[in-house]
């Protein structure tokens, strides 16, 4: 679970609070909203993610 913590660290510069916040919502939940705004950017994002070994989908807001 740390992993994660570091990847989302890395990856979006969160603090260790959010991330963990995150991380847990993952765990309890099966997935959590880590980012929201512009496709382009957040399929690089989800790139990025999924390099680091996570799993990872992009979804249109409601």
């Amino acid at each position: 679970m740390n992993v994660v913590v570091v990847i989302f660290k890395k990856i979006f510069g969160y603090s260790n609070n959010k991330c963990t916040q995150l991380m847990l919502t993952v765990h309890h939940e099966g997935r959590a909203v880590v980012w929201s705004g512009e496709r382009e950017r957040a399929e690089g994002y989800c790139v990025k993610i999924q390099v680091a070994g996570l799993q990872c989908t992009i979804e249109e807001a409601a």
